[in-house]
């Protein structure tokens, strides 16, 4: 039973969901019959023997079923029906037992926890496929740009690609090596195909808009999100794009100056001149804004330069990682120093019979730091470091903008069996955990264990008396562990491909090991008074992982206004899971849930379609709604039926 008080009837299986090709004919009987000893839970009349061959696929042999007709005669066994699942469960609701049957109202762990983070590349992949198709599409649908029949069957496909990878044992990352060449080929397929229809739809956008008083060009930034934020955007470019002009400022529509600040490009050695311009913009909800690129020639009359950065975190030469994170009222919430911590991992790729990943190995070494970053909008501190044969940076970034502290991990990484993590040990008394999952949140125990979650998770607890909360927000990373209020993110994990015990192959056998070489993650570290909601941890995950959109542009004649939004949607505990074309018709579907545990009345807005409704939402719930062009909306189910 969910939060919201749904529930889904569910049966283990037993003793298996299959059989071996391999299996005599007896040896399927005993499955059958073993099945039949085992398979009836007190007060139900039915149970269940699922059969055929192969693992997660496959079905029955003509010797399976000429089996089973002769074992309908035995009269030593229960009625044999060959039945579906749909009329099993139908059955079981209608047995004496049913009223009985328990309700589990945690969840239903673990097995293989290993597959958490097994094989890490392939999980970064699949997140930035999910979020490039989702941005795609709400572009798309939301503005009416580039949404044609064929970019709809782009992103059919595409969809289709990821999901495929989605199957177990691909995405828990415990396939042979061979299957990933395919599998990282269908998600940057997918990837790449969202990027398509995104930048059709941005460029239609930005050519459509009037820019003939911009001679001197102008900059079109997008926030797909619905709802209004300030997002930093970064790209390479020339910082005098003509000579004796070096761009110094963006103006707005209503003629405020923002500065930009250069920072460093991924370089390109003969081009002095290119550099990565960086500025903070407010951007509207699922809308655009218009900047002028002004150059100092044109700004004699600077505005002031903005205050000191917030000093949020703590950095000191001979510790790789932060020695502070403090909340928003100045309260330090760490215990210790948070840094990197490798673990020693003997197990299989699943990690089979594995609890918890505590066996600490050490810390890789302090060896540099320098701040390579310090402007308007940015700072960025880089620490470098080594574990054994292994090399790893670190970049400590903090912006002016935002209450977070971001990391940025790069590491040469060349350890087998042994785990990276990030340790934050949070100085919380009471601390539990609360982390995202699908379609919800878990509260656990923080009793080390290693545990599942999505793309963020904090620390709940208090200090003097008073509730306060460490989260981190991830865009790439699926486990972690706490031990009381010692939270440890897991990186890294160098398991062997494919490995199952009870076949353990020695450590010098010739066979590849899993995320090795150049690895890449980022972390978001917030700190505050009250719990993940007052974080606004849902949101921030979103914001991390949907980076603002930009097109460089000339001044030409169009239709649209300088800036405009497309899509609103509220309040801050309702966040929007999808906004996609129709499956039939050229209507716009636009998915909602909360995030808080607290019904609201969600606000759904899109201008182009003269919608402004408000809806009620329950306690994480999730509601569908088909919008018209005429102004109306109707709820649908996730299939698209009307409710």
């Amino acid at each position: 039973e969910a939060d919201d008080g749904s529930r889904v009837l569910t049966w283990r299986i037993t003793p298996h969901y299959g059989q071996s090709a391999r299996d005599s004919d007896d040896e399927f009987e005993t499955a059958v019959r073993a099945a039949a000893e085992r398979s009836f839970a007190p007060g139900i009349e039915h149970g269940a023997f699922f059969f055929g061959v192969g693992n997660h696929g496959g079905g029955p042999t003509r010797a399976h079923l000429r089996r089973l007709l002769e074992l309908q005669r035995d009269e030593t066994l229960p009625e044999l029906r060959f039945s579906t699942v749909g009329r099993f469960f139908a059955e079981i609701e209608r047995s004496p037992g049913f009223e009985a049957v328990p309700v589990v109202r945690s969840e239903l762990q673990h097995h293989a926890r290993g597959c958490y983070s097994a094989m890490g590349e392939i999980k970064a992949t699949n997140r930035r496929a999910e979020r490039a198709l989702v941005a795609a599409e709400t572009i798309a649908s939301a503005t009416g740009a580039g949404s044609t029949s064929s970019d709809r069957e782009t992103l059919r496909e595409a969809w289709w690609q990821l999901l495929f990878n989605q199957f177990h044992d691909v995405i828990a990352g415990s396939s042979v090596r061979s299957a990933y060449v395919q599998a990282r080929d269908q998600l940057g397929a997918a990837c790449a195909a969202a990027d398509a229809v995104k930048i059709r739809a941005l460029s239609q956008l930005a050519r459509s808009v009037d820019t003939s008083a911009s001679p001197g060009g102008v900059l079109f930034a997008m926030n797909h999100l619905p709802w209004r934020r300030n997002a930093a955007v970064q790209f390479d470019t020339f910082v005098s794009p003509t000579p004796g002009h070096r761009t110094t400022h963006l103006r707005s529509s209503e003629g405020e100056l923002i500065p930009v600040q250069w920072t460093a490009s991924e370089y390109h050695p003969t081009v002095r001149r290119w550099r990565r311009l960086t500025a903070v913009l407010e951007l509207p909800p699922c809308g655009y804004r218009t900047f002028d690129l002004i150059s100092d020639a044109a700004t004699r009359d600077t505005p002031p330069q903005p205050a000191a950065m917030p000093e949020r975190c703590g950095t000191t030469d001979g510790v790789l990682g932060i020695t502070s994170l403090r909340a928003d009222d100045g309260r330090e919430t760490l215990a210790a120093p948070a840094g990197l911590v490798v673990i020693a991992d003997d197990s299989d790729t699943w990690a089979h019979g594995v609890g918890a990943f505590r066996a600490e190995l050490g810390r890789p070494a302090f060896e540099s730091a320098d701040g390579i970053e310090d402007g308007e909008h940015v700072r960025v501190v880089r620490q470098r470091g080594s574990w054994r044969d292994s090399h790893i940076e670190l970049d400590v970034v903090t912006w002016r903008h935002t209450p977070v502290v971001e990391l940025r991990l790069r590491a040469d990484w060349r350890e087998p069996r042994q785990i990276l993590k990030f340790e934050v040990p949070a100085a919380l008394e009471g601390a539990r955990t609360i982390a995202a999952v699908p379609g919800g949140v878990a509260r656990r125990v923080p009793d080390g264990g290693e545990e599942p979650c999505q793309d963020w998770l904090a620390v709940e607890g208090a200090i003097a008396g008073e509730p306060y909360s460490v989260g981190v927000v991830n865009d790439a990373t699926y486990a972690y562990d706490c031990l009381d209020g010692q939270l440890r993110v897991t990186l890294l994990r160098s398991a062997p491909y494919a490995e199952h015990d009870p076949a353990k192959l020695p450590d010098d056998f010739a066979r590849p090991y899993l995320d090795q070489g150049w690895q890449e993650r980022r972390l978001w570290l917030i700190a505050g008074r009250g719990t993940y909601t007052t974080l606004r941890l849902p949101r921030l995950a979103e914001e991390l992982q949907s980076p603002a959109e930009y097109v460089m542009d000339s001044g030409h004649a169009g239709e649209l206004p300088r800036d405009a939004s497309f899509l609103d949607v509220g309040p801050d505990n309702v966040v929007m899971l999808a906004c996609k074309p129709a499956e039939d018709g050229d209507n716009v579907v636009v998915r909602l849930q909360e995030t808080e545990g607290r019904a609201a009345t969600a606000r759904i807005v899109i201008p182009r379609a003269g919608v402004d409704a408000r809806v009620e939402i329950g306690p994480w719930q999730i509601r569908s709604f088909l919008a018209s062009d005429d102004g109306s909306i109707r709820e649908v189910d996730l299939l698209e039926k009307n409710v």
